[in-house]
């Protein structure tokens, strides 16, 4: 695809009466970076200029690719940058050998030529490329729009010249299939390429700084993304429902992993958290439902891990624990007080939790969609219980709450439908919680004397 950013310089040289026959061109160029098949007849059009004769190979999906190729496109394509134009040409040169020279300058202007030399020999000068391409200054602070992603389809580059992809910019785009986003290019924003569903690249240059929230959410035939190591945020639900997502490394440049950043990336196994991570919501990884591991940089000073488990540094409050870990038994450590927030949300293998009495608080939806849990014994120092502690915990037949707990949200045992036995003292909060929602007690510590109503 980044064939047509040197074709653009050919028509910019020439002239627009070759246009028709270069578009042409650039859709077979197109369909030969997805095939692989053409190349000979590439090398063929370069060596010789017999357009003609390479046209003859075309396949007829070019006729296709060539509608999404207006006219508008050439006056942005002299626009793109100079650097990726220039190693687009020092490729075709070295494709078919320099000793060929003559026959290519036919095609190829001499400043090209000559410019794409001095780049392979990394002898290439910042004046050169201004004047090879001053149309960069132009518009230095552009927000690459919904209009601007109008006139691209299946295989997007950006132009240079742009700072921001603008929110919604591909929005609900089924027709991209990848993307090459040039330099310069700070900021992704929210829902840049929202449920583009067939997106399955994306190359990132080391220019972007910021992936707003939703960008990529909903692009589920993304498999793989390469995060340069200027990236310093990576904000809500970014990348959301993703759920063919199986390959991603956090570059040791983010300090910002923002809420439910990875929703729903169900074939997501393991995740490094770098060391530079100051801020990490804990169900950034909601609903990840493969995932075996959350490991942290042992120099990270803000969060770290215990056995694939997810903690803050000094192990008090426990973060995230696996969806798909495979222990079917976990007992917290004690060091820690809290069990935050959907810690142990969708828990696949989970069959027992062991509290122990050194924590005193259970956030709201802690256990929710534990589907195998059966049984759950809080220790007596727990005080607090959230709200839909154990929601959707289908196969929970029993629970432990001691004397200590005083305080209950609502609906902690919703679509509990198994549950037989919520074991407490009477006239502790935990009997009078359960009176009044009508969930059958029993005395924790006189099994013998039957229900409490």
């Amino acid at each position: 695809m980044e064939f047509q950013l040197a074709l653009s310089e050919i028509v910019r040289k020439y002239g627009k009466d070759i246009y028709f026959d270069v578009r042409r061109l650039k859709g077979l160029l197109m369909d030969a970076q997805v095939e692989k098949k053409y190349i000979v007849q590439i090398t063929s059009f370069l060596e010789t200029g017999h357009l003609k004769q390479v046209l003859e190979f075309a396949p007829t999906q070019i006729d296709t690719l060539k509608q999404n190729l207006l006219v508008a496109d050439i006056g942005r394509d002299t626009g793109y940058d100079c650097n990726a134009v220039l190693s687009i040409v020092a490729n075709i040169l070295a494709s078919v050998g320099i000793e060929n020279k003559p026959n290519i300058e036919k095609n190829i202007s001499t400043n090209i030529v000559k410019t794409a030399k001095n780049m392979q020999n990394n002898v290439q000068k910042t004046n050169a490329t201004e004047n090879f391409c001053p149309e960069i200054k132009k518009s230095p602070s552009k927000v690459f729009t919904q209009d601007d992603a109008r006139n691209f389809s299946s295989h997007v580059v950006i132009p240079c010249g742009y700072i921001k992809i603008g929110k919604k910019a591909f929005h609900h785009r089924n027709d991209v299939e990848s993307v090459i986003i040039p330099d310069g290019v700070k900021t992704l924003d929210y829902k840049a390429f929202g449920f583009c569903e067939w997106l399955t690249s994306v190359t990132l240059p080391n220019s972007i700084i910021t992936i707003d929230a939703c960008a990529f959410i909903g692009c589920t035939h993304l498999t793989s993304v390469t995060l340069p190591n200027s990236i310093t945020e990576i904000n809500r639900r970014t990348f959301g429902n993703c759920s063919r997502l199986e390959n991603l490394v956090i570059p040791n440049s983010v300090t910002h992993i923002g809420l439910e950043a990875f929703y729903g990336c169900q074939t997501l196994t393991s995740i490094i958290i770098p060391e530079q991570v100051q801020v990490l919501n804990g169900d950034a990884f909601w609903w990840c439902s493969n995932l075996l591991s959350i490991n942290v940089d042992v120099k990270n000073r803000h969060y770290s891990s215990l056995d694939g488990v997810l903690f803050d540094i000094h192990k008090e409050k426990i973060l995230c624990y696996p969806a798909c870990k495979q222990n079917n038994s976990y007992t917290i450590p004690n060091s820690v007080t809290q069990i935050g927030k959907r810690a142990f949300l969708t828990c696949r293998n989970l069959e027992s939790v062991i509290i122990p009495n050194c924590v005193k608080t259970i956030d709201e939806m802690a256990f929710s969609s534990c589907t195998k849990l059966t049984s759950v014994t809080i220790s007596n120092g727990v005080t607090n219980i959230g709200a839909f502690a154990f929601i959707g915990c289908i196969n929970l037949t029993s629970i432990t709450i001691p004397d200590s707990v005083t305080s209950i949200g609502a609906n902690i045992f919703f679509e509990c439908e198994r549950l037989s036995h919520v074991f407490c003292s009477k006239n502790s909060h935990a009997h009078k919680y359960c009176k009044e929602n009508k969930i059958r007690t029993k005395a924790a510590k006189q099994k013998n004397k039957g229900w409490f109503r």
